[in-house]
């Protein structure tokens, strides 16, 4: 794993910019500070760490929000830059199928086109150069982005304060 930067840039914009986007995390604050919290995309509900119930140790605040904005199903991955800023490689994970070997369909992508149309993004790398790495970015993009996120704001009891932000919890709500 190497790279160079072109332009003066601080350690979290690079962070922020090039290398969070490609992982299967997001940056949040918490009490430590600004800290990587990891999506565990194949997280069920044998992996929680606690059961959170609506009317017995917590309180919905609000109601559910189902966040579309962000859905994508056809990320496409530019990668292996050469001199002068131009890629070498791409990659597409899509729900078509593709005759050029170029992109591969995904179940998932598929599902989400039906449900709320194709909805693109275009992401680039400098830093990976092989296929089977691009792959894998495209898979988990699309195993966190491909569905809605729903959203809810709890008021727990203080006996789970113990939670930390990244935790995964099963919650049931009447």
């Amino acid at each position: 794993f190497g790279f160079y930067l072109d332009e003066p840039r601080s350690p979290l914009d690079v962070l922020r910019q090039d290398i969070v986007p490609m992982l299967p995390i997001g940056l949040g604050r918490t009490p430590s500070g600004l800290s990587p919290l990891p999506m565990n995309l194949n997280a069920t509900a044998s992996d929680a760490v606690v059961h959170i119930e609506v009317g017995i140790n917590a309180e919905l605040v609000g109601g559910v929000q189902l966040d579309t904005d962000n859905v994508v199903n056809d990320i496409t991955i530019n990668f292996a830059p050469r001199s002068g800023g131009e890629f070498d490689r791409t990659r597409r994970a899509t729900g078509e199928v593709d005759a050029f070997g170029v992109s591969f369909p995904h179940p998932l992508a598929r599902v989400s086109a039906q449900l709320f149309g194709q909805r693109s993004r275009r992401i680039e790398s400098a830093y990976v150069y092989d296929s089977s790495t691009a792959d894998r970015i495209l898979n988990d993009y699309l195993s966190a982005f491909a569905m809605p996120v729903e959203r809810v704001s709890l008021e727990v009891d203080l006996s789970l304060s113990w939670l930390r932000a990244g935790d995964v919890v099963e919650f049931t709500a009447p």
